[in-house]
């Protein structure tokens, strides 16, 4: 949870004080993220169950028509919650956002334990 609070802070720092566009704030943090993922990878087959089962003979090509499209489908949704996340910050302050996360965790805690 402190990763959040650091990154949500940063995030109103660079909108409020140096005025910086929120989309580029994204595409500098896409741009970090993914050297991040490419330097933990590394000696490491992250993909090697997809691949096998991509590869395999016996999944019927709509199978493999629906497993891409589902991937496009998360890759655009988590544009749109990045992209929320950024205004949200922008129009709120990082200290109330984190107070509307605390107020969910006992509802999703409860939720998921049921």
């Amino acid at each position: 949870m402190t990763g959040f609070s650091f990154a949500n802070c940063i995030e109103k720092y660079l909108a409020d004080v140096n005025f910086m566009n929120p989309f580029k704030i994204l595409a500098c943090e896409g741009a970090f993220e993914v050297v991040m993922a490419i330097l933990f990878s590394i000696g490491k087959k992250p993909f090697k169950e997809l691949i096998e089962l991509y590869d395999n003979e016996e999944i019927k090509k709509g199978d493999k028509i629906l497993l891409s499209f589902l991937l496009l489908i998360y890759f655009i949704l988590s544009i749109v919650v990045n992209a929320y996340k950024i205004y949200c910050n922008v129009k709120y302050s990082p200290m109330a956002r984190s107070l509307a996360h605390f107020f969910m965790n006992p509802l999703l805690n409860i939720f998921y334990f049921i």
